[in-house]
């Protein structure tokens, strides 16, 4: 049989095999729900709740029951919570919800919008966020569960219902079935500088100190945040005039340092008090303290108000000049060195030339004027208002609110019955003091005096030469008071404080009245208080550190 006859064999064979079989049919496309997103023009803010509108299109043959889901960036969350939704958290902190609409009908061909577009929430740090929305058969309800994995809570508010509307909401997404809306968040931001002095006059040799604020606000204030590793999105400049110079370096041991044509440039990451000394004379010589963008990102791209965002101060310095318009030490030496060599050459004189009394009169009596003239010079009237020295920067100050938590109320007015210490001022001990006083009453107790928990605190902040004065001081004036009757005299104690640093506080016992008190008092370089309690609290003397450390706030910070 030859090779053509058995060829043709098998494909008569062949044609045979599949002349009863009818040819397989196309597998029937699965009806594939379409979502369109619709535009929000507004610019929502930090916390605002926000309406997604939103579309569904069923597909050829239209579909029964169906399933939306909605995933969440970090910085949304829900705001509205129907029953018919199951809820979880992401992985990358974020949200999955998955609605079963089981009993409603997707027509071929229909449009349907939700009765009640969902809203979502934005959080706090919110800047550019994104809800992703999904439409699925009821096929697809098991890929829902996997996605949401494990379910938090079922929602407890009105069903999502869908409802036939005209037309889709938006143009469809580039994933079929599924659709993203964008929610970009108003993060406009608004930072200030706030010098307490503008204005400083003085001598060569005086300091004056910078004591700026720095207050931040606006909802895109965090993105002002200082991030371990990471480089600051914005600083806090310096810009010190020529002629002048820190008293302290490590002031500035976390900033970066810059020379120009205007003074001395100091790049830091807060808004600390800054003590400057006057090399030369200077005359209305211009500094700043600004808030500027990072070495890395522009943290101002999103303010809202950059006329307040740097504060300028002016020093006029005349040099340390005596009565005749130079420098007093160099003129009393030249007038005190006239007088010593118009003594001794008048005494050669009348050495050689003996018997004039005249003579030797009036010379004396130029050495005198000479002498007299320069100790006016050495000696004489100085500027009034030099700076004393010794006193340290006024770094912190002290915040009363900061007491104020969930178990103590700060009241506006001081009860009958609870004392106020007052301290006169100490002017050789202290300079620039700012007055506190504040009374906290027992949340507990519902407010008032309550069963002996509340706590009043008197104090000032500023400059501190001698804190042992200061706290000793405090206590005996207390206890001095009209009557206030001391009864146990007032005992020190050296602590640690919050940050590690030892702390030195004294406590006493005083009757006002006959009722008994616990005044405990600290004082520090800035800052010092008596803390007063009801005796009957026995609150401890260490009780008085940890409203110190509560109390204490840095310049700048808070």
């Amino acid at each position: 049989m030859s090779i053509r006859v058995l060829v043709a064999a098998a494909l008569a064979a062949l044609a045979l095999t599949f002349a009863g079989c009818p040819a397989q049919a196309a597998p029937r496309p699965v009806p594939w729900p379409t979502v369109t997103a619709g535009q929000i023009t507004a610019r929502p803010k930090p916390g605002d709740a926000v309406a997604v509108p939103f579309t569904v299109s069923a597909g050829a043959g239209g579909n029964r029951g169906v399933v939306i889901s909605f995933d969440g960036s970090t910085g949304l969350d829900t705001a509205d919570r129907p029953s018919n939704c199951s809820y979880g958290r992401a992985v990358h902190g974020g949200f999955h919800v998955y609605c079963v609409l089981e009993g409603t009908t997707l027509e071929a061909g229909g449009v349907y919008a939700p009765l009640r577009p969902p809203r979502f929430r934005l959080a706090a740090r919110a800047l550019n966020e994104r809800v992703e929305i999904r439409a699925d058969p009821m096929d697809g309800l098991d890929y829902a569960r996997e996605r949401i994995g494990e379910v938090v809570s079922r929602g407890d508010g009105p069903p999502l219902r869908l409802v036939r509307t005209g037309r889709p909401a938006g143009p469809v997404g580039r994933v079929p079935g599924t659709t993203t809306v964008d929610l970009l968040a108003d993060s406009s931001t608004d930072h200030e500088i706030v010098l307490a002095e503008r204005t400083f006059t003085g001598a060569v040799g005086d300091t004056v100190l910078l004591r700026p604020e720095w207050r931040k606000g606006g909802p895109g204030f965090y993105r002002s945040g200082v991030d371990p590793g990471v480089a600051p999105p914005v600083e806090v400049e310096y810009v010190v005039p020529g002629g002048m110079s820190p008293v302290e370096r490590r002031d500035l041991e976390h900033c970066r340092t810059r020379d120009s044509a205007q003074g001395h440039r100091y790049r830091c990451l807060t808004a600390e008090p800054l003590e400057l000394r006057i090399d030369e004379p200077l005359e209305g010589a211009r500094g700043s303290v600004s808030v500027v963008p990072g070495a890395k990102e522009d943290g101002l791209a999103f303010e809202r108000d950059r006329t307040n965002d740097s504060a300028v101060f002016t020093v006029t310095a005349a040099p340390a000049r005596g009565a005749l318009g130079m420098n007093r030490w160099a003129v009393a030496g030249a007038v005190l060195l006239t007088a010593a060599v118009v003594l001794v050459g008048g005494v050669l004189v009348l050495r050689v030339r003996r018997g004039r009394p005249a003579a030797l009169a009036g010379i004396l009596a130029g050495a005198l004027a000479c002498a007299v003239a320069g100790t006016a010079v050495l000696v004489g009237p100085g500027r009034p208002d030099r700076p004393a020295r010794g006193f340290p920067a006024p770094r912190y100050r002290l915040v009363a609110s900061n007491l104020w938590d969930d178990s103590r109320i700060h009241e506006p007015a001081r009860p009958a019955g609870v004392p106020t210490v007052t301290t006169s001022r100490d002017d050789a001990n202290e300079r620039g003091m700012t007055p506190v006083s504040a009374f906290f009453s027992s949340a507990a107790a519902g407010g008032g005096i309550g069963p002996d928990r509340w706590i009043a605190v008197d104090g000032a902040y500023g400059s501190i030469r001698d804190p042992d004065r200061a706290r000793k001081r405090m206590l005996e004036e207390a206890a001095r008071a009209e009557g206030v009757v001391l009864v146990r005299p007032p005992v020190e104690r050296t602590v640690k404080d919050v940050n590690g640093r030892r702390v030195t506080y004294a406590c006493q016992a005083v009757t006002v009245r006959g009722e008994g008190f616990d005044m405990c008092a600290w004082a520090d370089g800035n800052t010092r208080a008596v803390v007063t309690t009801a005796a009957s609290a026995r609150q401890g003397g260490a009780f008085v550190v940890s409203v110190r450390d509560e109390m204490r706030s840095q310049y700048g910070v808070g």
